[in-house]
């Protein structure tokens, strides 16, 4: 097998020392670079993810936001040590990410992602439709590290169609408006409240084509 998740933080995550093709595990130094070495159940899910990644990029409609937010993940799953609980963690985004490929993009800034601003992202798995809201980062004025550090909104919540273009967002029970070319929340006094950390959402985001 070969060592995957590199990317653009050059993350050298490996399949186990019995396989290694491009990685030395004999210099490996991060906790979680030792642990993909030494478990072959680890390097498998290495191995999926890394596959269904670049499936998923070739079709998605803001690769800039793909790349971004993998490449957090990326950074924070590197203080994983347990390979059971990496296993659990890389399965997840595999998941995630294996759904994505018919998904719809909605921004309120155009296709220049950044990750001060929201990203919505509608996808389907099993017959039911997810909204995963994401950006919109603030840093910890008390640790101003940047991202993945600081406050930023990463939520995939079910939501539910109500009828005449509407849905709710089952676990805020918050109705809002989706077209093949936008998705509406309502003004400020009837905006999305996530947590008190991150802003409001209001107003429209156009569809990424």
């Amino acid at each position: 097998m070969k060592a995957r998740l590199a990317l653009t933080f050059c993350l050298a995550l490996v399949s186990s020392g019995l396989w290694a093709a491009s990685f030395d595990c004999a210099k490996a130094r991060t906790p979680l670079e030792k642990t993909i070495c030494s478990d072959s159940s680890l390097s498998a899910a290495d191995d999926e993810l890394n596959a269904v990644w670049k499936s998923t990029l070739k079709t998605f409609p803001l690769p800039a936001f793909l790349r971004t937010s993998q490449q957090l993940w990326l950074k924070e799953i590197a203080r994983c040590v347990q390979a059971k609980s990496c296993v659990s963690e890389f399965s997840s985004r595999t998941n995630l990410l294996k759904h994505l490929g018919g998904a719809k993009v909605y921004t309120d800034y155009g296709k220049e992602f950044s990750i001060d601003s929201v990203t919505l992202v509608i996808f389907e798995v099993g017959g039911e439709s997810f909204i995963w809201m994401y950006g919109d980062w603030m840093p910890d004025m008390n640790n101003p590290q940047p991202p993945p550090n600081g406050f930023l909104l990463n939520n995939v919540s079910r939501i539910a169609k109500q009828g005449n273009g509407k849905y709710r967002i089952v676990d805020e029970d918050y109705e809002f408006a989706v077209t093949e070319d936008a998705v509406t929340f309502g003004d400020q006094e009837h905006s999305l409240m996530i947590s008190a950390r991150q802003g409001s959402l209001s107003g429209v985001f156009g569809r990424i084509r």
